[in-house]
């Protein structure tokens, strides 16, 4: 589990010093702080972000795989609907992750209230708004290219090397969920979705 963690906290943290140069380039405000000085729920924002990176992939048959030889990452054959349908699943995470950490839905955005506009179907969003999202799974590639990693079209043939990089992370989204869930109260008695995860069902992995 430590190593499936390591990896979803390296994600988290390239995903956050990504976000801060966007910010800086596009003369943004944001939480552009260093990763070490962020809050713990903003780290555990981003680390919910890096685990669903191959989840929102799964939904438009893509998958990742290391670099080829050339060491060039393949451009993403990703269509513009694909793109949308990746954003609207970002937007979806997001709010989920909110709802979790108590936020509610307010005319008016205020974080010491935990209130936001924002909670609402990406379609219903302003274009301003949308476009975090799409910026958000733009910068997967580049994201995961920083880790010798590139995405694909599920159909070719991968080879991933040493282990599933997919299989590290579900395990990862599975340490992620578990922990959550203990934080609540749950166990494994009350709740069978919290086992090991080589004992879950298929369906469940």
């Amino acid at each position: 589990i430590r190593r499936e963690n390591a990896l979803v906290d390296a994600l988290a943290r390239t995903i956050h010093d990504d976000y801060c140069r966007q910010r800086e380039i596009l003369g943004q405000s944001g939480t552009n702080m260093p990763w070490d000085q962020l809050p713990e729920e903003k780290k555990n924002s981003n680390r919910d972000a890096a685990s669903h990176i191959p989840t929102k992939l799964r939904l438009i048959g893509h998958g990742i795989r290391k670099i080829g030889v050339s060491g060039i990452p393949r451009a993403p054959d990703i269509s513009d609907a694909e793109l949308l349908t990746l954003a609207r699943a970002e937007h979806e995470r997001w709010a989920g992750e909110q709802k979790l950490q108590g936020y509610r839905y307010g005319a008016k955005k205020d974080d010491k209230a935990k209130v936001t506009p924002y909670l609402k179907p990406f379609d219903d969003l302003t274009p301003r708004i949308q476009a975090y999202d799409i910026e958000a799974v733009q910068a997967i590639p580049r994201i995961l290219a920083t880790f010798g990693l590139e995405i694909h079209r599920m159909e070719e043939v991968e080879r991933l090397g040493e282990g599933s990089l997919i299989d590290h992370l579900a395990r990862a989204i599975h340490a992620d969920y578990v922990l959550k869930r203990t934080g609540e109260g749950d166990t494994p008695e009350t709740n069978q979705s919290m086992a090991d995860f080589d004992v879950l069902e298929p369906d469940l992995r």
